[in-house]
């Protein structure tokens, strides 16, 4: 066991999440999970983290890295494009063109305090159904693990500052790419897909946000990229995806 591998989780998680999926990988390599102290943070702040975090760890390091957690991970590494420790980026179900569903990530909130203070100043019972609406939303996702009005959901709007300055950096040409795409076939996250109009997805993040591309890598023809395919539920991945993961890893 001469390698490390790191796995990241997505946004609202933690090192938990990766239950068996840590279990399979610790058979072949020195592996550890890290849990951000903010699972609703930004990226940018869990890149700091993740620095402090990996400053003890063996070379060479994998960092396999699920949802935001790509994002963190791929900020890590433009901070620090001379770390040769890294070996790997194994990137599943990262949001790198953002997830075009949260430019609506403000609505239940407005819909909460509109109809609040509709039932307040008008007194009428018809802004009760949008209070329900607007509530129900927020709680659907937070148990989804989505804060819809955090520092992790903004920075994951295709429109973000923090997305547009992270696609505006060249990722280092020494280490291999990898990314995990997810392209479920299970039906409520395929309803969800065309609900947002993604069509190809993981009912999360659609398929052409999760590929390193030329659009959001400037030194795209560059670095050494390949790509797996999966179908599962987003929320699934890092319980079930332990195989491709240890695949991605020994591969060439």
């Amino acid at each position: 066991m001469n390698e490390t591998v790191v796995l990241i989780h997505g946004s609202g998680d933690s090192a938990e999440i990766w239950g068996k999926t840590k279990t399979l990988l610790e058979k072949c390599y020195n592996c550890y999970a890290i849990s951000f102290s903010n699972p609703y943070g930004s990226p940018e702040d869990q890149a700091l983290e993740l620095e402090k975090f990996l400053k003890d760890k063996k070379q060479p390091i994998n960092l396999v890295a699920f949802s935001l957690g790509g994002l963190s991970a791929r900020k890590y590494i433009t901070n620090h494009p001379t770390d040769n420790r890294i070996k790997k980026l194994i990137l599943l179900s990262a949001p790198n063109l953002g997830i075009p569903a949260l430019y609506l990530n403000f609505v239940p909130a407005a819909l909460i305090i509109i109809s609040i203070l509709g039932l307040i100043i008008e007194r009428s019972l018809l802004f009760l159904p949008f209070l329900l609406i607007g509530v129900g939303i927020e709680l659907l996702c937070y148990l989804r693990k989505a804060v819809l009005l955090s520092p992790s959901a903004f920075a994951m709007r295709p429109d973000s500052n923090f997305i547009k300055e992270l696609n505006r950096q060249h990722l280092p040409e020494q280490m291999e790419y990898i990314s995990i795409l997810d392209n479920t076939k299970e039906f409520w996250h395929r309803l969800a897909n065309y609900l947002f109009l993604y069509f190809e997805g993981d009912g999360v993040i659609p398929l052409s946000s999760q590929k390193l591309s030329q659009r959001c890598v400037p030194n795209f023809s560059k670095i050494q990229y390949k790509e797996l395919l999966i179908d599962l539920p987003h929320f699934e991945i890092p319980y079930q995806a332990g195989e491709t993961i240890l695949d991605a890893l020994t591969q060439p």
